[in-house]
């Protein structure tokens, strides 16, 4: 399977899938890749060789380390201090070294301010190295200073009356019991005679961005102030939003940019290390018959799990929904495992016998798009609805579907870099929708990733704009699957009364009905209501569009070219269904009504 890094054209949505631009300018070095793999290393030599020979105060080393959510940059600098760079800081006790103090701002407590938590954790930091900490190998070298000046000072006095060394004492402890001074005084003596990397990661984790600025000017005037080598963890979105600060823009850094790996190799690995942490334990589960499943190697389960994974079409479906963010991958894949299972006793005894299983898809599928709540909800769910814009108005319903499948059909073409924001809102105008609905119809499309701004700022109409797989698959595969549509049918708003008594009675029959068979095509009967329903707001705007001359992508009905594969989709559902459980079911078919009526749609 291709990474997503290398798609360059999608060839089931028939989209081209264009990468988005640096958010740094000139050269930027991607340890990830085998060319780039030393140069990080080499720089952090290069810091440390400075300071063995007294020019590491000349210009420290200041590092920004980018990436996307979850695309890895902390447990990079983990890898790169424990591992690659692990004799670099090697030191006998007692010797001075070199130090790596790793910040995680998700340790500062909300009402800390930063420079307060920089400040007390190299404190921390000082009271456990061995010689930062000694008084006569450090602190009295770094107070040096103040001991000649207070023995110089006192010593026409008798010493019998007054000590130096009490008056030492108190001064040491006052700027200890302060904090900030001690830190400094030592700080600023220990970068004399070794490199000190300060790392500070997960400053994007703070919501405010007053804080998160606050916060990016104290962390770069400590690391100037105290000649500190510097690493600044963020992601990419977060440093397009401060790049033009004050702050950031005075200092001069080298960039690093971590990309992503490949989703399924990240699952993959995770489910190799689980199978080795149980191999050999037993463990058991109650099945859903309350029957007691004991088995003798847990490592099986790990087997059944990850061959409903790995190379099937939910692993491909994850990659595709996760839009390249390897933790939202992750939480997908163990929500469905939690919750996708809908027969685990039946997929254990399968699975001895065959030696493979795979589950359900549209199990997994609803699983991932449910997550931890009992019906859909664009609030708790991986997934948005592109059925409802939440305009509160019924006519603009179907913005985010009409502006998505506009984008998607302009990505389709030849040569496509991106579309511009001044060209949605002049086309939206020509409909009726001005500024004030397509604003934020497009931050809704941004935040559920079904599109992304080229440059990776916030969205506006002076923006330019790209779809993402995921917009792609939402156009041109996912509103004319069954288990998407049945899902966001329950958080769609339904203006129209009669349609909405509809659906309402439809699902009351389904709940009290228990053919299975008669309940699936009753399920169907309710998607295509829905989807009628839907399609008719669409085509309202599709027609508008047409009226008024908008270049072509803003006239396709994409509901109605997706109409056919609905169909097929149903009469799959119907079949599988029949499949399934036609033999226990039959008896009661002939009382069926509309059973065929889904082949009259043809």
């Amino acid at each position: 399977m291709a990474a997503p890094e290398t798609i360059k054209f999608d060839r089931k949505i028939r989209m081209n899938v264009s990468r988005r631009q640096s958010v740094v300018g000139g050269s930027v070095n991607r340890p990830m890749k085998e060319t780039d793999r030393l140069a990080l290393v080499e720089k952090i030599r290069g810091a440390q060789q400075g300071s063995r020979n007294g020019l590491v105060n000349s210009k420290p080393l200041a590092i920004l380390l980018l990436g996307t959510v979850g695309a890895g940059k902390t447990t990079f600098l983990h890898y790169m201090r424990k591992s690659r760079i692990k004799e670099l800081f090697a030191r006998n006790e007692g010797q001075i070294g070199h130090h790596w103090v790793h910040l995680d701002f998700l340790n500062n407590p909300s009402e800390t301010p930063a420079s307060h938590f920089i400040y007390r954790s190299l404190l921390d930091y000082i009271n456990q190295d061995v010689f930062l900490s000694d008084g006569k190998k450090c602190i009295q070298h770094a107070y040096a200073e103040e001991i000649g000046a207070i023995k110089r000072n006192l010593s026409f006095l008798d010493s019998s009356k007054i000590s130096a060394d009490d008056k030492i004492a108190q001064i040491i402890t006052s700027d200890f019991e302060k904090v900030q001074p001690y830190v400094e005084k030592v700080i600023r003596f220990a970068t004399k005679q070794c490199s000190f990397f300060l790392i500070i990661d997960n400053v994007d984790q703070i919501e405010s961005e007053e804080i998160q600025s606050t916060l990016f000017a104290e962390a770069l005037s400590i690391a100037r102030a105290l000649s500190l080598n510097l690493i600044l963890c963020l992601r990419q979105s977060t440093y397009a939003r401060h790049r033009s600060s004050p702050a950031i823009d005075a200092f001069d850094f080298d960039t690093v940019q971590i990309d992503p790996p490949k989703i399924s190799s990240v699952i993959a690995k995770r489910f190799a290390l689980v199978k080795y942490l149980v191999a050999g334990r037993k463990a058991e589960f109650t099945a859903e018959n309350g029957a007691t499943v004991k088995m003798d190697d847990a490592s099986d389960i790990i087997d059944l799990l990850q061959g409903s994974v790995l190379g099937t079409e939910i692993g491909s479906r994850i990659e595709v929904l996760a839009t390249e963010d390897v933790r939202l991958a992750l939480r997908m894949t163990r929500e469905f495992l939690e919750r996708g299972y809908t027969s685990p006793g039946k997929a254990i005894e399968y699975h001895r016998k065959t030696g493979k299983y795979t589950l359900p898809r549209h199990e997994a599928f609803r699983a991932i798009m449910l997550g931890t709540s009992p019906v859909y909800s664009e609030q708790y769910s991986p997934i948005g609805n592109p059925f409802d814009s939440r305009l509160s108005v019924s006519t603009s319903q179907l913005l985010r579907l009409y502006l998505l499948s506009a984008i998607v059909s302009y990505a389709s073409e030849t040569g496509f870099r991106f579309v511009d924001g001044a060209l949605i809102a002049d086309c939206m105008k020509k409909v009726g929708f001005g500024e004030s609905y397509i604003n934020p119809v497009l931050k809704d499309l941004c935040r559920l990733r079904f599109i992304f701004t080229a440059s990776h700022g916030e969205p506006t109409l002076a923006s330019s704009y790209i779809p993402s797989r995921l917009g792609g698959y939402i156009v041109r595969d996912l509103i004319s699957n069954f288990t998407f549509i049945e899902n966001v049918m329950f958080d769609t708003y339904i203006s129209d009364h009669k349609v909405w008594s509809e659906l309402k009675s439809l699902s009351h029959k389904i709940e009290s009905e228990r053919n299975i068979i008669r309940r699936v095509i009753l399920r169907s009967q309710r998607v295509r209501k829905f989807y009628d329903y839907m399609h008719g707001l669409l085509r309202i705007l599709v027609i508008e569009g047409q009226k008024r001359g908008l270049p072509p992508q803003w006239c396709s009905d994409v509901m109605k070219e997706r109409r056919p594969d609905l169909i097929r989709e149903l009469r799959r559902v119907r079949r599988s269904a029949e499949y399934n459980y036609g033999q226990k079911d039959t008896r009661r078919l002939a009382d069926i009504e509309d059973i065929d009526e889904l082949e009259a749609l043809e």
